[in-house]
């Protein structure tokens, strides 16, 4: 009598195919009990995306913080309340500015290295392999500036502290301030003593890629009701005047007080097109009101 047994491989084969009719199978009763398919939640839309299993698409997080909110100015979300930020026409390298704690330095106990996400000259993405983003390293000097990088850039999305030397550290591994500056001076982002990560809520698309706002996690310390103002600044590679993209507001959130967390569905009408600057005012009904607002973004390829 033959033996009849499966092979690994086709026993392996057999389930796939069993698997594959129990799906058909239970999407055909969901669209005959429901007259359509359900929607993939925003939630789980992230997470697969978090876990790299949708192709072209990534989650970005930006962070802005503003401890001192003044009722007359509306200011940007980040702890020095800068006035404006600098919007570049140019691509410079980037470097660490001099002036920082000795700890934070290659062999310290410090921040030895920081990592800046950065849109290249012509707004182009800094990718990888397989077209993954990736960020510049540079490499912490101490009290002494850093080496500039070997790329340019013209926007500078985020840094953070990439490996620090003390792994018993009780906060975030930058004993000092580290400030990321374009090599004329021009100061690109700021990593507040023992935070880790900068929290200047600005953030630009580049060349061929799109940013679909997946969710916002917002936190308003104020007796008072605070407001969030974004504006986006449409083509902002052109950079040849008398004319110029617009700026336009693009979304306004009133009367906001306490923590506020938000979702939104994944269908693009919350969406910002390539070559486009974002950012964040907030203003308060009172003085000295605080607030944070974290960003999940994700940038599409197109």
């Amino acid at each position: 009598m033959s033996d009849r047994r499966l092979t690994p491989w086709q026993s392996v084969r057999a389930g796939l195919w069993a698997a594959t009719l129990l799906v058909i199978l239970v999407l055909g009763w969901m669209v005959k009990a429901y007259g359509q398919l359900p929607a993939i939640q925003p939630g789980v839309y992230s997470q697969l995306v978090g876990l790299g299993m949708v192709s072209g698409v990534e989650n970005f997080r930006v962070t802005g913080v503003s401890d001192t909110i003044s009722s007359t100015e509306p200011s940007l979300l980040e702890p020095q309340s800068r006035a404006s930020y600098p919007w570049r026409q140019d691509a410079l390298p980037v470097r660490i500015k001099a002036g920082g704690d000795a700890a934070d330095t290659a062999t310290g106990l410090g921040a030895q290295t920081v990592l800046v996400w950065c849109l290249l000259d012509g707004f182009l993405r800094n990718e990888g392999p397989g077209g993954k983003l990736v960020p510049i390293t540079l490499t912490t000097a101490g009290i002494s500036a850093s080496a500039p990088s070997a790329e340019s850039c013209i926007r500078v999305n985020r840094a953070q502290v990439g490996t620090g030397g003390d792994y018993f550290a009780s906060t975030a591994s930058n004993v000092g301030a580290i400030v990321v500056e374009y090599t004329d001076d021009v100061e690109a982002r700021r990593i507040e003593a023992g935070v880790g990560i900068d929290q200047l809520l600005v953030f630009s698309t580049g060349a061929g890629e799109s940013g679909v706002f997946a969710a916002n996690f917002t936190d308003v310390n104020s007796k008072n009701e605070c407001s969030l103002h974004s504006y986006a600044r449409i083509g902002a590679n052109d950079v040849t005047g008398p004319s110029y993209g617009a700026i336009v507001r693009i979304g306004e959130k009133n009367g906001l007080a306490g923590a506020i967390i938000s979702e939104h569905p994944v269908d693009g009408k919350l969406s910002i097109g390539p070559f486009t600057d974002l950012w964040l005012l907030v203003e308060c009904d009172v003085m000295n009101a605080s607030a944070s607002v974290t960003l999940v973004i994700q940038r599409v390829k197109i």
